[in-house]
């Protein structure tokens, strides 16, 4: 056990330090201080001002004072990473729905469908001439109000806990990217997504729009200080869409 007095406060004398590896904010180091309540107080204060966590106790005249260090790495720091998914709907065009581009086999006859049918609604009439079928459901929609769909998107979110030293923190970068699933997680993109988390990411659905990919996109890189700790945490999400390829920049 080490007793070590503080410089300048010979009242307080360290009894004790305990190195603590906790799974939500990695390792810390916790000092335990005894001495006079006019030393312990002095002390927790000093730390309290240094943004450190800090408590006070005493039993009779006997005072003791807990800090906790944060960013105590032991050897190479490991980040401790938290991952989960949220499934969430986005209104889209109706234009875009899978099932109602098969009606139209291409993008160009179903523009084609659509500059009839908003002049036919527009003029209060049916769509004139051999119609067809696709084209009649679509009309028979816009009729009634349709103009959107509701689509499920899957979101990978990863949150981590990082010291305020470690290399690979946040970088934002001006050009959009979207990443395949494959890309994702490989391992030379630096996101280490474990083995248990890819094999539950979803496979690209069988109809891909034209000029898209099946891919994910960042949509939220936030960094925040845990003062306290001298960490960070850091929070990225991934939506997976049919990203277009002139909008962004597809990884493979």
């Amino acid at each position: 056990m080490s007793h070590i007095a503080i410089a300048g406060n010979p009242g307080a004398i360290r009894e004790k330090q305990d190195y603590i590896f906790d799974p939500q904010t990695g390792w810390s180091l916790q000092e335990i201080w005894n001495g006079t309540q006019n030393a312990i107080q002095g002390l927790a204060n000093s730390f309290s001002l240094a943004g450190l966590r800090v408590s006070t106790s005493h039993r009779g005249p006997s005072w003791t004072c807990r800090v906790v260090f944060g960013d105590q790495n032991q050897g190479q720091e490991i980040p401790q990473d938290h991952w989960g998914f949220v499934a969430e709907y986005a209104q889209e065009d109706i234009r875009a729905n899978p099932k109602v581009l098969e009606l139209a086999a291409t993008a160009e006859t179903l523009a084609l469908w659509i500059k009839d049918i908003d002049a036919a609604l527009k003029a209060g009439t049916p769509l004139s001439g051999t119609v067809d079928p696709g084209q009649q459901v679509i009309y028979n929609m816009k009729a009634r109000g349709i103009e959107t769909f509701e689509t499920k998107r899957i979101c990978l979110r990863r949150r981590r806990i990082i010291s305020v030293r470690y290399v690979a923190q946040v970088a934002v970068t001006a050009i959009e990217k979207v990443y395949t699933t494959a890309a994702l997680v490989s391992a030379t993109r630096g996101f280490a997504i474990p083995s248990i988390i890819a094999s539950r990411l979803p496979a690209d659905p069988p109809f891909t729009p034209v000029d898209c990919t099946w891919s994910w996109k960042e949509r939220a890189d936030e960094s925040d200080i845990i003062l306290n700790l001298n960490k960070a945490e850091e929070c990225k999400d991934f939506v997976f869409a049919a990203w277009n390829n002139y909008l962004y920049n597809v990884i493979t």
